[in-house]
């Protein structure tokens, strides 16, 4: 079965003086709006962006991408690239500790034993030797 692949519309959000967000699709020109929050933001663009392009809404999908400018700006590219860091380095910490665990059961250790020794519990040691 084929899966279809849906058609997203990068959104551009700036913070307008007044305190609104300015939605933009460079994609679609003509497709703007203006919002109180960013809660806001998918429906109304989707609205727009679906006359202006003359498109069902529930055919394509949005990606909010929220501009900011300064400190506060260099400030939140920093924390999302730490959160990717961080989510990388979750998953090579989990990739050893499954590793780990098979050798040490290959090894002979107990369960009990493994799980004492990497702080978790003895379900998540069988856990990690089923993973």
């Amino acid at each position: 079965m084929a899966q279809v692949s849906e058609r997203v519309f990068v959104v551009h959000a700036e913070r307008a003086p007044q305190g609104q967000w300015g939605l933009t699709v460079p994609e679609v020109p003509g497709a703007v709006s203006l919002v109180a929050r960013l809660s806001q933001a998918e429906q109304h663009i989707r609205e727009a962006i679906s006359w202006v392009a003359d498109l069902p809404s529930d055919s394509f999908a949005v990606r909010l991408v929220v501009n900011l400018s300064g400190d506060v700006g260099k400030e939140l590219a920093e924390v999302r690239d730490l959160s990717t860091h961080a989510e990388q380095l979750a998953r090579e910490a989990a990739d050893r500790k499954r590793r780990l665990v098979g050798q040490l059961k290959a090894a002979g250790w107990s369960g009990s034993d493994i799980a004492t020794v990497l702080e978790v519990s003895p379900q998540r040691v069988s856990q990690l030797i089923k993973g």
